[in-house]
């Protein structure tokens, strides 16, 4: 899938997000690295985490819609950072609580944002990413992006991903 080049919307203060999902602030403050809001066609608030967070965020479906709506993003992409054990390059979970979705086991446009974003924040990555999202739901998914640049912007940005179908019913005409 193509998506859009990314528009950086700037920082969200990470006491705002730490709540929703029920951490504390000093959290994500220890990752160094900034909430952002990004788009590649939607807009997610994209949320670091120190390793070995993830699995234990217990956030507030309400608090995340609330925090959402006011930036009108779509919802929380959460992701830790893996290490070279592991083949993904980040863990993730998506919160979309605004539009239905309490959790979601794969996130193309999210994962698309948050390569933009490891882009912009630690360019050392690279240009190709993978992502792990669902782990928590039981469902993980590997989701792929690529992203080519002139080393000054993005030029484009393209995503796919292996995921598991455990319903068509609701696809179908």
């Amino acid at each position: 899938m193509d998506q859009t080049t990314p528009e950086f919307f700037g920082s969200i203060p990470s006491s705002e997000v730490a709540d929703a999902l029920g951490i504390e602030t000093a959290l994500i403050d220890q990752t160094d690295l900034p909430v952002e809001k990004i788009s590649t066609g939607l807009a997610d608030i994209i949320v670091p985490v120190p390793k070995g967070v993830l699995d234990r965020l217990t956030p507030n479906m309400d608090k995340v819609a609330v925090v959402s709506k006011r930036y009108n993003a779509i919802g929380f992409h959460v992701f830790e950072l893996n290490n070279e054990e592991n083949t993904a390059t980040a863990s993730c979970r998506n919160f979309a609580p605004a539009f239905g979705i309490d959790e979601e086991c794969a996130t193309g446009s999210a994962s698309g944002a948050l390569a933009c974003y490891l882009w912009r924040f630690i360019p050392e990555i690279g240009n190709q990413f993978t992502f792990e999202q669902g782990r928590a739901m039981g469902e993980t998914s590997a989701i792929f992006v690529n992203l080519e640049s002139d080393g000054k912007a993005i030029q484009s940005v393209k995503v796919g991903g292996v995921a598991k179908i455990i319903d068509s019913a609701s696809y179908i005409n």
